[in-house]
């Protein structure tokens, strides 16, 4: 992203600030992250629920705990297999991340 050397100021009803501080607050950014990322043509998901990311929290334990039973099995197949386990893990947590946390690209024609 280039360097930001043009300040935008506009006016908000009471209402639309209120609006603006929540949508942000949902979407854990700044009320000026929001707005950059609404002009890219990007809508932000909510904050995923504390469940979410206790769960996330859950597979990178078992993708940690598979890497190091990788790590002191004797067997060439057996730590080729887990090691293999434990990345199918890890793919599996990025790919939740995008799905819940990943703004989404919307189609417009304004844009």
């Amino acid at each position: 992203m280039g360097r930001r050397g043009r300040k935008k100021q506009f006016w908000l009803t009471e209402q639309q600030a209120e609006d603006l501080a929540e949508k942000a607050k949902r979407a854990c950014m700044t009320e000026t992250d929001l707005i950059r990322l609404l002009l890219r043509g990007y809508v932000p998901p909510e904050r995923p629920g504390t469940e979410f990311f206790k769960d996330m929290n859950r597979i990178s334990e078992f993708a940690e705990r598979l890497q190091t039973l990788s790590a002191v099995t004797s067997g060439v197949d057996a730590q080729k297999l887990l090691s293999s386990e434990a990345e199918a893990w890890r793919s599996f947590r990025l790919e939740m991340e995008r799905k819940y946390l990943m703004p989404e690209r919307r189609k417009s024609e304004w844009q």
